[in-house]
């Protein structure tokens, strides 16, 4: 059903340019949204493009609002102003996915018949359990919980209230699940941290394991991508901060502590026992090395392995811009030379302090 203006702007506390009556009934971009859909823009160097759009309202800052009608006075506009307009496209996104989907307030326990859930395990009054799910002994699911097609629940398992577990996913015992958490498919939670002590006799040579006896705590409001994995502490916790996004393909070894509202791109790896602070962005394909701690805000860009703690709010880069490989090759070579020179220029010092001695 279409929304009208003036309602989706009282969603995101912003107000009205133009007719707020006019209905709308969903999202798109710039270049694709008809007359009955709501777009965004956050970057003035795009506005010319408003001129063209067919969209039949734009989120956008008071201040591109004022540019664009000195730039464009003839062209009619529908708007809802914000401080934040990309937060406020989401939000609103939010909305036209929920009702679309039916995403909403489960009714009743609406469990496949083809389950395997423990006895013991207490139903809450509103529960959604798709086929070929395992709910193991002592796990307790929260109130308007949805679990996927062929999700595994280990003992003692507690998942929060309004938490969404897509197909396939794994958490092993004793772990720990808050509210509102979106889980993506292929997600393992509680796995094996990876702890092996090295008993290397030329004889009798063995890595023993060392048992991973701590759990995994995800508090809430978390989204975490396809396929990652969080490894169950060695002793105490491996905990993912409030509010965290994490992206598809990212490790998380044992005992890392991540703190709330951080986000975590694609294919990044942290080691164990690393502790990062809050609003902490890591790029995608990050190495964060083990026994280290990012301070709060720190920002790490895409590829960049960092091995030793940083301080409030840096930014840390590493990463060698692409170029063509019979250039890298040059700059190899150079780079090979550097300790040589590194060399070269000390017994230069040494015989430049002689020779002022003299």
């Amino acid at each position: 059903m279409p929304v009208s203006l003036e309602n989706l702007a009282s969603r995101c506390n912003s107000t009205v340019y133009g007719d707020a009556q006019l209905l709308i009934s969903g999202v798109s971009s710039l270049e694709e949204a008809l007359g009955n859909e709501i777009s965004f823009i956050s970057n003035r160097k795009y506005l010319s493009k408003l001129e063209h759009t067919n969209a039949g309202a734009i989120i956008m800052s008071a201040l591109e609002l004022e540019y664009f009608l000195s730039s464009y006075p003839n062209k009619a506009l529908n708007a809802i102003i914000s401080t934040n307009p990309y937060a406020d496209f989401a939000r609103i996104s939010q909305y036209f996915f929920e009702k679309n989907n039916c995403i909403d307030k489960i009714y009743g326990q609406n469990i496949h018949a083809c389950t395997n859930i423990s006895k013991d395990v207490m139903l809450p009054e509103n529960i959604n359990i798709s086929s070929f799910v395992t709910v193991e002994a002592g796990a307790v699911l929260g109130n308007n919980v949805s679990i996927g097609a062929g999700c595994y629940i280990g003992k003692d398992v507690i998942i929060g209230d309004n938490t969404f577990l897509c197909p396939n996913v794994t958490i092993y015992h004793g772990c720990h699940i808050g509210k509102n958490n979106i889980i993506h498919s292929g997600v393992v939670i509680g796995s094996d941290g990876f702890g092996f002590a090295p008993d290397l006799h030329i004889q009798n040579p063995e890595w023993v394991k060392i048992p991973q006896m701590g759990i995994v705590i995800i508090h809430d409001d978390v989204e975490i991508g396809a396929n990652t994995t969080v490894d169950r502490a060695t002793f105490g916790k491996t905990i993912i901060g409030k509010g965290c996004k994490i992206d598809n393909q990212v490790q998380i070894a044992h005992n890392v502590l991540i703190g709330d509202y951080c986000v975590i791109a694609g294919c990044t790896g942290i080691a164990g026992s690393t502790k990062i602070g809050k609003f902490c962005m890591l790029g995608g394909g990050s190495q964060i090395s083990g026994h280290i701690e990012l301070a709060d805000g720190t920002i790490v860009s895409g590829g960049t392995a960092v091995t030793s703690s940083t301080d409030k709010g840096d930014r840390i880069t590493g990463v060698f811009p692409a170029m063509p490989h019979k250039e890298w090759e040059k700059n190899a070579a150079i780079i090979r030379q550097i300790q040589n020179l590194r060399k070269q220029i000390k017994a230069l010092e040494k015989e430049f302090s002689k020779m002022k001695r003299h």
